[in-house]
């Protein structure tokens, strides 16, 4: 069962064109902008959709990287970017 619902984790990764990003991704942009999907579960969260993030330092990055996948598990995908 868990085999299964990976697959199928994995093919709505490449229809949506996102993808889980490494800790190195996120420390390479300390102190840059980036930006993820709007999920309109609140005002902070549409802020950041809208206007993006700036990633402060290493315990940033590393917080936003758990995010990321403990959000992903739940099968809500951020889509962190470097673009708007």
């Amino acid at each position: 069962m868990k085999y299964e619902r990976l697959i199928d984790w994995e093919l709505f990764m490449k229809k949506k064109k996102s993808k889980l990003h490494s800790l190195s991704w996120f420390k390479k942009r300390i102190g840059l902008r980036i930006f993820r999907d709007a999920h309109s579960c609140c005002n902070s969260c549409d802020d950041v959709a809208k206007n993006g993030l700036i990633i402060h330092d290493l315990a940033h990055a590393d917080s936003l990287y758990w995010y990321q996948n403990d959000y992903g598990n739940e099968g809500i995908i951020l889509n962190y970017r470097d673009k708007l």
